[in-house]
């Protein structure tokens, strides 16, 4: 993907000014893609396109309502609120088909505090984490709305850095290591926006504003500060009373108060009692070493709290300023009456919420990122190994000898929302090599699991010698490799398989019949024999821990425990006709319970035979809504990962404990993978 600035004008204050004069915004850009996602409700049917553009409003604020985070000082269900509020917005955003804005104070910088919650001063895999949470976000509004959504992110990390003891300096490496990672991973919905180019800050000397540089910057931040408050400073303000008499703001500063006496554990200053530690005050007032005791610290944390109070109530005024028309996202718990709180990190536990700068992540076997304090690592219940990306520090892995390849030299790199991708760094790296066995494992684990820059996987033998390796190759009626590409109309008795369309959500075997039941093999090995054309053609998996920790809250897993389903098709050579099959059923290896399904693919989807799924013993209604559930988060980007295949790629997943299906894509530019079962 070629990367470029967008330099297209940007309203701010009501105004129309070029990039380099307001906002300095930097956007990746790239050619439209083709995209795949269940639409909540595109209001199908209706004629009156005004209800249509209603039912787009509705099914995006219910995209964001899934990375929404409640707080028990709020009442659980908040959707009017918010929707009150935001409706309006998007509609007219929707009329004019216009992209929808959305706007995020956030990602400010690390917290100072690197002995107990982070791991450094830069961004590490919390933070890579997020920017895909937020891109996936995004991407699932293009995929009911076509001009999509774009998100700013807009730092406050100098609204509040000297507060805190943080450098200026260290505010803007973190913003640029930001950036780069947001271009390096493709983030191309995400864009970021720095206040000091924003119009309505007075008396900013023009020579500031670029801020090209770290040492510009260092400049300016002291600055835009002081015009932060000059411009919308109020000599009458009473910060007290302000926390006092507003729900939101009084939930904001108990959370400022929470992560500032671990932000500022290890800092003295002037007047502190000290608890540990022999340092003493430099000219700003901070130290490098020791401890407040708690009755200080205590002080300190309310002091620098309300501070921030008052300086944050300043920052969202230039913000509802800047930004007027905006759908606005915060990372505080609110009531949602005047912006929608989210979670911008996966696996948050109620009443645990956190974000990439305060914490550091871990990433399980099974692929799941845990999110906790740098302290918290000692006390895990099983031994973690530290990463390094480019030299230093990134996160904790569990540790374990399936991760040891011996000479091979690979990286293993975690996927969100799943999966494992596993590089080889060395040209020449053969895929011969491949410990089967213990990929084996990782697979049952952490799939789909990824081989990128191996040589070899190519040669047909050797790839089917490898599925060997790893178990029992399932032997088909057209033998052991199938090639998955457009058969023009020769399906070979495959229905759409062999085909440029779409296909469902499914579990390969399913209508493989032997002795009257299904031949269900246990992981399936590709590799890809061309790259897929950009943006069409992925290979979709869903896991079945990730659609269980995702469903609505309606249909826990001891509800999807007591349903059956059947389905119905006339493709793959018979009529089959399966009825009474499990919705939750035990993985062989693992004993954890897995995700039984196929999605209901009606004739209006496809020019070959249709496949029909129902819920058992449920009403029609009832049993649509069941099935639309389900088909709706297994499209979810929190759980579906989206494989853009390149050439030579070997990836491997566990056929029972995940979905997967198929993007189209354009035959005229080629696709084909092959393919081998294994048991």
């Amino acid at each position: 993907m070629t990367a470029l600035v967008d330099t297209r004008p940007l309203a701010l204050d009501g105004g129309s000014r070029s990039l380099q004069d307001i906002l300095n915004v930097e956007t990746i850009v790239e050619q439209p893609t083709a995209d795949i996602d269940i639409p909540i409700n595109k209001g199908a049917g209706l004629q009156d396109p005004r209800a249509e553009d209603d039912h787009i409003a509705c099914g995006i604020l219910d995209i964001i309502g899934r990375y929404q985070v409640y707080d028990k000082a709020f009442e659980l269900n908040l959707d009017s609120r918010y929707k009150n509020t935001f409706m309006p917005l998007l509609v007219r955003m929707i009329r004019l088909r216009s992209c929808i804005e959305l706007v995020l104070p956030a990602f400010p910088f690390k917290s100072p505090n690197s002995q107990d919650k982070v791991l450094g001063t830069l961004p590490d895999k919390a933070e890579e984490v997020s920017l895909a949470l937020l891109q996936g976000m995004c991407d699932a509004i293009k995929g009911m709305y076509e001009p999509g959504a774009q998100l700013t992110i807009v730092s406050d990390g100098i609204v509040y850095n000297d507060l805190l003891g943080v450098s200026d300096l260290d505010v803007w490496r973190y913003g640029e290591e930001l950036r780069r990672m947001a271009l390096d991973n493709d983030c191309h919905s995400i864009k970021f926006a720095r206040i000091s180019q924003a119009s309505s800050l007075l008396d900013l000397p023009e020579e500031l504003i670029a801020e090209l540089d770290g040492e510009n910057y260092q400049r300016s931040a002291p600055i835009v500060r002081l015009a932060l408050e000059r411009t919308f400073g109020d000599d009458d303000f009473d910060v007290s009373n302000y926390i006092k008499g507003d729900e939101n703001v009084k939930a904001t500063y108990r959370g400022y108060i929470k992560f500032l006496a671990a932000d500022l554990a290890h800092q003295i200053y002037e007047g502190d009692e000290v608890a540990t530690s022999s340092g003493a005050s430099d000219s700003s007032g901070s130290t490098t070493s020791g401890s407040p005791s708690k009755s200080s610290l205590k002080r300190r944390a309310q002091k620098v709290a309300k501070q921030m109070i008052a300086r944050g109530k300043y920052f969202a005024e230039l913000i509802s300023k800047a930004w007027p028309d905006a759908i606005r996202l915060s990372i505080h718990a609110s009531n949602s009456s005047l912006k929608i709180p989210i979670g911008v990190l996966p696996n948050l536990r109620p009443g645990r919420v956190t974000t990439p700068w305060h914490c550091t992540v871990v990433c399980k076997l099974d692929g799941t990122f845990v999110p906790m304090k740098r302290t918290d690592l000692s006390s895990w219940s099983l031994p973690l190994e530290p990463v390094y990306s480019q030299g230093r520090l990134y996160c904790y892995r569990e540790s374990s000898d399936l991760y040891n390849w011996g000479s091979i030299n690979v990286t293993f790199e975690p996927l969100y929302p799943c999966g494992l991708c596993i590089t080889a760094l060395q040209q020449q790296t053969q895929y011969a090599w491949v410990p089967m066995q213990k990929l084996r494992k990782l697979v049952e684990l952490s799939a789909p699991v990824i081989l990128r820059n191996f040589e070899g996987a190519s040669n047909e033998h050797l790839f089917v010698a490898k599925a060997r390796e790893f178990g029992e190759v399932q032997t088909w009626n057209f033998g052991d490799l199938l090639k998955v590409r457009d058969g023009f109309g020769q399906q070979g008795g495959l229905n759409n398989v062999l085909s440029s369309e779409p296909m469902p959500f499914h579990y390969d075997g399913i209508f493989k019949m032997v002795d009257g039941k299904s031949a269900v093999p246990r992981f399936q090995c590709f590799t890809a024999a061309t790259a897929s054309p950009k943006g069409t053609g992925r290979t979709l998996f869903t896991p079945s821990r990730l659609v269980f920790q995702n469903l609505p809250h309606l249909y826990t897993l001891d509800y999807l425990r007591n349903l059956k389903w059947s389905v119905r098709t006339k493709g793959f050579g018979a009529d089959h006709r399966l009825a009474g099959l499990p919705l939750i059923d035990e993985h062989p290896s693992t004993k954890l319970p897995i995700f039984r399904f196929h999605e209901h693919w009606p004739s209006s989807r496809t020019t070959f035979e249709e496949s029909v799924v129902t819920i058992d013993d449920l009403s029609e209604e009832e049993g649509t809504r069941v099935r639309d559930a389900l088909e709706q988060t297994m499209y979810d980007r929190r759980v579906c990962a989206r494989v853009e295949w390149e050439k030579g790629d070997v990836l491997i997943s566990d056929n029972i404990a995940l979905l997967h299906t198929r993007e189209a894509f354009n035959s005229n530019q080629g696709r084909e993978l092959w393919r081998v079962h294994v048991d």
